[in-house]
């Protein structure tokens, strides 16, 4: 199946076109950028005051945490503990 087959199902889920290129572009595949569901932007929603703790004990920002999260390529543990490159 193609692009344009899994672009149809992610219209279908509610999925929208600009969303689903932009995971294609983080080197999702197809599948998950069209099946998995849209995330709660805010970030009071995503990191609880533990995590919060976490991102200060290991020098990580909450946007950069947010920012991690958010692209599909971090799972919420490694966003805020994986150390930031050059620190």
């Amino acid at each position: 199946m193609d692009f344009h087959h899994w672009r149809k199902v992610a219209r279908r889920n509610g999925v929208p076109d600009a969303v689903y290129v932009s995971r294609i572009q983080n080197n999702w595949d197809y599948e998950r950028a069209a099946t998995e569901p849209l995330q709660d932007k805010r970030v009071s929603k995503i990191f609880n005051q533990k995590d919060r703790e976490i991102m200060m004990k290991n020098g990580i920002s909450l946007i950069a945490a947010s920012r991690r999260f958010k692209s599909g390529n971090y799972t919420k543990e490694e966003a805020i503990t994986k150390p930031i490159r050059g620190s």
